[in-house]
């Protein structure tokens, strides 16, 4: 009878030439069918609840029916990679709770119903009656939940988990993807656009991106609090005692950060936490390396107010201050701090290089050497570098650039994963994915673990006695 249209389900079995359709005949007689028609039922109605009880379904007539036919149209045919979503009205004029009028529409009273059907075919995968909201107040998200349920066969999500707010499982990996490699929403759609695939709202985008700073702060503490083990494993084993995790441990950190404001220091911002108690007073350490280029600039900047004021210190003469003697000044520099263990040894070489490059047989100015400034070099002794600080620095603005302006959630994300990706490598980053609800192929596992691979062997290499012997002749 659905394909076959007449306005009068009795014209059916009518024997009229212009109108007649013979097949109704043969299967069953009016009577009959009219008969079953009017006690045809689907579900039990001794069964059904009370309209005002929490299980109550307006649905419950037809419920196992049309359970039945959602659960078999998927399970005949699988469709391809294009589906369209779309509502339809159902014309119905009598009394139901749940009718909907929109006079916009050709068919102004009805039922509404969601369909899922696949582009090419036009198959119906999946339905679903609009009932009415579920809530008194507005509803919010109510497409992006139709689309969820309609879609739940194929993306594999899970009805029962607690899915508010959170975006479809392509477009969450997308944009975590895009914040792993630095983009906002603009380059992410830009991206998009080269490749030819179908972008992201910016509302979409900031969406999902905030709920993945959310998750993300989840991880902070368990970064932080398997970090502090390693370390107390360590020192346990350097000093041959037990410690637990109630003990204080006095440990050389290394800290560093950048301020937009001119007049703080990392050092200021570290005393004014007081991370520790109240009485611990946090001795401030040198790195090696910038000690190094201090002793540089210092240099060129005597050479450049020298020049101002008419006195010539550089020039391509022998003895004159230039480029390349500086550069060599500042490697003396160094090596005189790394190879010696105290301070008073540090400045008997650092003086000693000096005479070394001023001193001439015919004309020498041991006068013109600057008093070395012991207290400095006492807080080398420990011979420390910020090298990792600096490495973590380019993993962080590798996901957040610092020449572009970020908002704290975004920073926090990015130092989070980075800290993250810098103490236990990539392959334990993958914790941030799947707290965030981001789940990777193995194909993205084998990828990790090889850059993992190839970051320890890089390093190896680096450390290398030879290469280090090496680089201590250049």
């Amino acid at each position: 009878m659905g394909l076959v249209y007449k306005p009068n389900i009795k014209w059916n079995w009518s024997t009229n030439p212009i109108i007649e359709t013979p097949i109704f005949q043969k299967v069953m007689p009016q009577n009959r069918f009219l008969a079953l028609l009017s006690f045809f039922h689907l579900a039990d109605n001794a069964h059904q609840p009370e309209r005002h009880s929490a299980n109550y379904d307006k649905l419950y007539k037809i419920r196992p029916f049309f359970d039945h036919l959602n659960a078999r149209f998927p399970a005949i045919y699988y469709p391809q990679q294009q589906l369209a979503f779309d509502e339809s009205m159902m014309p119905f004029r009598g009394r139901i709770e749940f009718h909907q009028y929109l006079p916009s529409k050709p068919i102004k009273y009805g039922m509404k119903l969601y369909m899922c059907c696949e582009s090419t075919s036009g198959y119906v995968l999946s339905m679903k009656f609009y009932t009415g909201a579920n809530t008194t107040g507005p509803e919010r998200g109510h497409g992006e939940q139709v689309v969820r349920e309609l879609t739940q066969t194929y993306l594999d999500l899970d009805s029962d988990k607690d899915t508010t707010g959170h975006g479809f499982t392509t477009n969450w990996t997308a944009v975590y993807a895009s914040l792993q490699a630095g983009f906002g929403d603009m380059r992410h759609n830009l991206w998009c656009e080269n490749m030819g695939i179908p972008s992201l709202h910016h509302k979409t985008f900031q969406k999902h991106a905030s709920n993945i700073y959310k998750q993300t702060l989840f991880l902070r503490r368990k970064i932080f609090l398997r970090a502090a083990k390693i370390v107390m494993q360590q020192m346990s084993i350097l000093h041959a005692v037990d410690y637990s995790k109630d003990d204080i441990i006095d440990i050389a950190v290394s800290y560093d950060t950048s301020w937009l404001t001119r007049g703080h220091t990392s050092h200021k911002a570290l005393q004014n936490l007081r991370p520790y108690d109240d009485d611990v007073e946090i001795e401030k350490e040198e790195c090696v390396n910038n000690v190094g280029k201090r002793l540089g600039s210092a240099l060129r900047n005597l050479e450049s107010d020298s020049s101002k004021r008419r006195i010539t210190l550089g020039g391509r003469d022998k003895g004159r201050l230039t480029a390349n003697a500086i550069r060599k000044l500042q490697i003396y520099y160094s090596h005189s701090i790394l190879n010696n263990s105290s301070a008073a040894d540090m400045q008997q070489a650092i003086m000693a290089s000096l005479y070394n490059c001023l001193s001439m047989d015919s004309d020498p100015s041991h006068h013109l050497c600057p008093p070395a400034d012991i207290n400095l070099l006492k807080r080398c002794e420990r011979k420390a570098t910020q090298n990792a600080n600096e490495s973590l620095h380019s993993a962080i603005w590798a996901c957040c650039p610092k020449d572009r302006f970020s908002s704290k959630p975004k920073v926090e994300h990015a130092v989070i994963t980075a800290i993250c990706n810098f103490n236990f490598g990539p392959t334990e980053q993958h914790a941030v994915t799947s707290i965030s609800g981001v789940i990777l192929q193995a194909s993205s596992v084998a990828l990790s673990e090889k850059r993992l691979a190839r970051r320890i062997r890089n390093n190896q290499r680096k450390m290398n006695a030879a290469n280090q012997h090496r680089r201590k002749k250049s």
